[in-house]
């Protein structure tokens, strides 16, 4: 187990997987700011189980 988890540092997963989580959280507060100005629909922010069914859908669609 301790070599699984050098190896995950040593290919820089744990950066990568950060930045993915920096960069969401950025543009989730950016697209929360602007969706009155933009008339967003509200699903767009507010639905916490969109990433979910984009990923299930997407999962359908490439079968």
């Amino acid at each position: 187990m301790d070599g699984f988890f050098s190896e995950l540092k040593r290919r820089n997963v744990f950066r990568v997987a950060g930045m993915y989580a920096v960069v969401g959280w950025i543009l989730a507060q950016i697209a929360t700011t602007l969706e009155e100005s933009l008339d967003l629909p509200a699903w767009l922010v507010r639905d916490r189980n969109l990433p979910p069914r984009c990923a299930t859908l997407h999962r359908d669609v490439h079968r």
